[in-house]
């Protein structure tokens, strides 16, 4: 990944990721160790683990062209109606806390 980065001018950049190696819930469960004070209210990732530890829209992974992908209207509409009523009844929707489906 550094060789392909560079800055405006092509002078190189180093790429630093301290944390590649390390799953989400670890990043988490570090955070809290160190007393990270954030904690998102809502989170839109395609990883169920983490919609759910922090509730939000867990979105499926993009692998093949679907017709129609609609999914970031189904996402927007998801917030919409969280910034309303605080839940949604979309399947996709996760509430804080919640268990992640096998299926």
């Amino acid at each position: 990944m550094n060789a392909a980065a560079s800055v405006c001018d092509e002078r190189p950049v180093q790429v630093l990721a301290p944390f590649v190696t390390w799953k989400k819930s670890d990043i988490v469960k570090r955070g809290v160790e160190l007393g990270v004070p954030f904690e998102p209210e809502f989170v839109i990732d395609d990883y169920p683990e983490i919609v759910s530890a922090f509730g939000g829209v867990w979105v499926p992974p993009y692998f093949f062209q679907r017709s129609p992908d609609e999914e970031m209207d189904r996402v927007y509409r998801i917030v919409c109606d969280f910034v309303s009523t605080g839940t949604s009844e979309d399947r996709q929707y996760r509430a804080k806390g919640s268990t992640v489906p096998l299926f």
